[in-house]
């Protein structure tokens, strides 16, 4: 999968180098591994994690299942700054929506 994301993958203006599929491939093998996503907002005046958590939930943990499904890791985790009860919540109601399986 890392082969495919990295012949597909568009050029980011703020870092043209950073080729995700590369990356990935880079990845030590390990019968257990973890994906960490980190929802802070940790630099003035960024809300671009705030706004995904808040009003687009959904995005963010389809986004974690691609990320874990192509890296292959054990568990994800999400992490989400303990002022910011609304999005926790948005991410858990998100999590708990039942899901159809592919036939």
């Amino acid at each position: 999968m890392a082969a495919e994301v990295d012949k597909h993958h568009c050029s980011d203006a703020a870092a043209p180098d950073s080729r995700p599929g590369r990356k990935w491939s880079m990845l030590r093998k390990s019968p257990v591994s973890y994906l960490v996503v980190n929802g802070d907002e940790s630099e003035p005046a960024t809300f671009k994690d705030h706004f995904l958590v808040g009003r687009d939930p959904h995005q963010l943990v389809e986004g974690v299942i691609i990320a874990a499904y192509a890296l292959q890791v054990s568990q994800a985790f999400i992490y989400i700054r303990g002022e910011f009860a609304l999005g926790l919540e948005r991410v858990q109601q998100a999590l708990n929506v039942p899901t159809r399986r592919a036939r």
